[in-house]
């Protein structure tokens, strides 16, 4: 597996990216949209299995994550994150123009990946939400709701620490130890990114039936994060084109469970369907 990290501008965002690349034939790429809090560097492993299957990953840090500028949890409008996918894909098109690209969003990727495959003509042959976070799996105090709604109006740039549990991300203790002590992980979010994600969600749940794009969609039925129930709504209202996998007892991570090669597997066959149905 051969990585390189670029920058790649959107307007005037300048990304952090990272392109992994496997050493035989590409002969599909995925473009990959990372979640809340988090950063692209932390997929290597799930690179490396696509790579030895002949696929390529590329993926950006989402502004104000990771290696790109920007304060912590923050951004002006939600648009900025479909920007950034459509710069990513872009790249891939300039890249590789002949070959097929697939979506991978995890969480709040998985929000931004289904946002983006509604509400732009994005050039991909299909995706794949994992655990996306259309709607959350508990309801936040009612103070910080409150606190929230007030400062989106006032100072949408105001952010507190998210509250998430890194135990709540997988079953597997390595897991939740890395994320801790992943120097590029924070636990910001901003009142304006809060709501710009939330009202994304309801949306997309709203507007599912306009899906014209193959899409996969996997939650763990123990996700503490994210709703389940939200994500298997989404593809019944999305119809054929979406399909719904529940894997019993799996955390929020899925490609970080204690089963991730199960998973792993099952987007790969997946995404081998699409291929082998464009021949």
């Amino acid at each position: 597996m051969d990585s390189s990290e670029f920058q790649l501008k959107a307007g005037r965002q300048v990304f952090h990216a990272i392109a992994w690349l496997p050493e035989t034939p590409m002969r599909a790429g995925i473009a990959l949209v990372h979640g809340q809090g988090e950063h692209c560097g932390r997929y290597d492993h799930f690179s490396e299995f696509f790579n030895d299957q002949g696929i390529g990953v590329m993926g950006i840090d989402h502004t104000g994550h990771g290696m790109t500028a920007g304060a912590r949890g923050h951004i002006a409008r939600y648009d900025d994150y479909l920007d950034g996918v459509e710069a990513l894909v872009a790249e891939w098109r300039r890249r590789e123009p002949h070959l097929p690209l697939f979506l991978y969003g995890q969480s709040m990727g998985g929000n931004i990946a289904a946002n983006y495959l509604l509400r732009r003509d994005g050039d991909v042959l299909g995706a794949i939400c994992s655990s996306p976070w259309f709607q959350l799996a508990f309801k936040p105090p009612a103070f910080k709701l409150h606190l929230a709604s007030l400062m989106v109006r006032m100072l949408p740039s105001y952010a507190e620490a998210n509250g998430l549990n890194a135990d709540d991300l997988s079953r597997d203790p390595v897991v939740s130890r890395d994320y801790r002590n992943d120097p590029l992980v924070h636990d910001k979010i901003s009142a304006g990114a809060f709501f710009g994600i939330h009202k994304a969600g309801q949306w997309a749940l709203d507007h599912a039936d306009s899906l014209r794009v193959p899409l996969l969609v996997m939650h763990g039925s123990a996700d503490k994060l994210t709703s389940a129930p939200a994500s298997k709504t989404f593809a019944l209202k999305a119809g054929l084109l979406a399909h719904y996998v529940e894997w019993p007892g799996a955390f929020h991570e899925l490609h970080n469970e204690t089963n991730r090669m199960d998973v792993l597997r099952t987007a790969l066959e997946w995404m081998d369907e699409r291929l082998a149905a464009k021949v």
